[in-house]
């Protein structure tokens, strides 16, 4: 009887952990960690996905406050996620001008929203690391025109490339590690330099304004959640004079009533696949 007792103590655990089931984790990320180098004065925008195991009514990404000051990540809430789909997120950073150099870590989590607003984080964090670094200008770049470039509407383009020099360095320091927001940005500013300079002329200052708005819907596709937000850097930095600035009121004048329709499909506006750049 001893020798029974003791073998059906030994079996029960066994047992127990035959029939024990591991669960899958909630969400899978595509990669674990974020760890990169931003510059002084830049903007970096990356991509993660997510793959959800489970269905959930609304989700939101949750973004540690010590880092909340130069990160912020897009879309806002994600809802009615099916088992087995998968999702991306934006994570932007934006350091500035006079941000001292360190290095900075922090977490991402995914929280679950309930009907009442409450959340609840689900599944493994992912781990943003990032390192402020003095900001090195690519010597390839014009010059800068200085107040030189401000003399005239049309500024200085000394490499001729279309583009004032002005806009050009601005556009190329600020999101040098995203050739997607470049190539955007670069055409936005292009359409907004053509409308004040053809601001005479009613066929061609109305094709740049329509221009404008496509390249508008490009960038809401690159990056929805900060997109306002370059476009209006770029409207002060493309309006900086107050002849400049003048033109673009004339022009907006000028639109008074004109009705131009919004593209439906953002992606089909760029001039370039955005989809096949890495960043």
């Amino acid at each position: 009887m001893k020798i029974h007792i003791l073998l059906s103590t030994l079996l029960i655990p066994y047992f127990l952990f035959q029939n024990t089931v591991i669960a899958a984790p909630t969400i899978n990320w595509n990669t674990k960690k974020l760890n990169t180098t931003v510059m002084q004065g830049t903007y970096q925008l990356h991509k993660v996905k997510i793959k959800f195991n489970q269905n959930f009514e609304t989700v939101a990404p949750v973004v540690d406050p010590k880092l909340q000051k130069w990160v912020t990540v897009s879309p806002s809430y994600i809802y009615d996620i099916k088992t087995g789909q998968e999702k991306e997120f934006s994570i932007s950073i934006s350091i500035p001008e006079d941000e001292p150099l360190d290095k900075y870590r922090g977490k991402l989590r995914i929280a679950n929203v309930a009907q009442d607003g409450s959340r609840k984080n689900i599944g493994s964090p992912f781990h943003i690391v990032f390192t402020i670094d003095k900001l090195v200008i690519n010597d390839t770049l014009p010059p800068d025109p200085g107040e030189l470039g401000k003399m005239t509407i049309e500024g200085i383009d000394a490499d001729a490339d279309g583009l004032r020099d002005d806009l050009q360095r601005y556009i190329a320091i600020k999101y040098q590690s995203s050739e997607k927001l470049r190539r955007v940005m670069t055409d936005l500013a292009k359409a907004n330099q053509d409308f004040i300079l053809n601001v005479d002329n009613d066929t061609l200052f109305l094709e740049a304004r329509k221009n404008s708005s496509r390249q508008l819907a490009c960038l809401f596709y690159i990056d929805p959640e900060n997109s306002m937000n370059h476009f209006q850097k770029l409207r002060a930095k493309s309006y900086n004079t107050e002849t400049r600035f003048d033109a673009n009121i004339r022009g907006n004048s000028k639109l008074g009533g004109t009705i131009i329709t919004l593209p439906e499909n953002n992606k089909a506006q760029c001039s370039f696949d955005p989809d096949s750049l890495d960043n």
